[in-house]
């Protein structure tokens, strides 16, 4: 299998995840290996950036970050070594690379359950025909 050619803008390679599956954890450690960033960052806001080192830290134990929302609403943020974000944030600290943390912020994120296909397709497409296949899926919605 010849090297996937990635997602790039200039110098930043971008490596989408689905949460919380393992082929796309294994996916950010492939791409981790081949282009030896000098920085990472990570789909999680600064706001929750010291619980979050916290956990990060803890793995792979489980760990969750716990908050309040301004309206009272108790969130709760699985840290699992599954999750391919978690993942890229642990290499970044195993790795002493800068980690940020560059989500936005926002209260009451609304949960989207969207059908992906089946991530173990990876294996046969590999990640960026996998990520692109879907986006071309989404565009034409």
């Amino acid at each position: 299998m010849q090297p996937e050619p990635g997602i790039f803008y200039e110098n930043i390679c971008f490596v989408p995840v689905l949460h919380g599956r393992l082929e796309f954890a294994m996916a950010v450690i492939r791409w981790f290996a081949r282009w030896q960033p000098d920085a990472v960052a990570v789909e999680f806001p600064g706001t929750l950036r010291e619980p979050l080192l916290k956990g990060l830290k803890r793995l792979p134990l489980l760990s969750v970050v716990l908050y309040k929302e301004k309206d009272g609403t108790h969130v709760y943020l699985p840290l699992e070594p599954n999750d391919g974000v978690v993942e890229a944030a642990r290499l970044a600290l195993t790795h002493d690379l800068p980690l940020h943390f560059i989500d936005r912020d926002l209260e009451s994120m609304p949960q989207i359950n969207e059908a992906f296909p089946d991530p173990y397709a990876m294996q046969r497409i590999g990640h960026t025909a996998y990520c692109q296949a879907y986006a071309d899926q989404s565009a034409e919605r």
